[in-house]
């Protein structure tokens, strides 16, 4: 399952999104919770209010050194939402081989 998470809220942090996966989850039991990127942040705080089985994270996000999170998120938001003019150059390849 994919709970609803708050992102469209900017006064929303961590401790909202655990909320909203806590109560997502209910009473459900043998869990393996899944997390990408910014859901690293998420991912733990989660455990740490139910069992959980297993925790795997792809690709999660992970801030340097002192850096809050927070800021790691506003930085994604702007650069998703932001001004187009200010996103970094991509060079678009149809025919790349992953």
């Amino acid at each position: 399952m994919a709970p609803d998470l708050p992102c469209e809220d900017d006064s929303a942090g961590l401790p909202d999104y655990a909320n909203a996966v806590v109560e997502a989850i209910g009473d459900r039991m043998d869990l393996v919770v899944v997390a990408q990127s910014f859901g690293g942040f998420t991912a733990p705080l989660v455990c740490e209010r139910v069992a959980v089985d297993l925790v795997v994270l792809v690709a999660p996000m992970v801030p340097d050194p002192g850096e809050a999170p927070v800021i790691v998120k506003r930085a994604v938001r702007r650069i998703l939402f932001g001004n187009p003019l200010t996103l970094p150059k991509v060079a678009h390849r149809t025919d790349a081989i992953f």
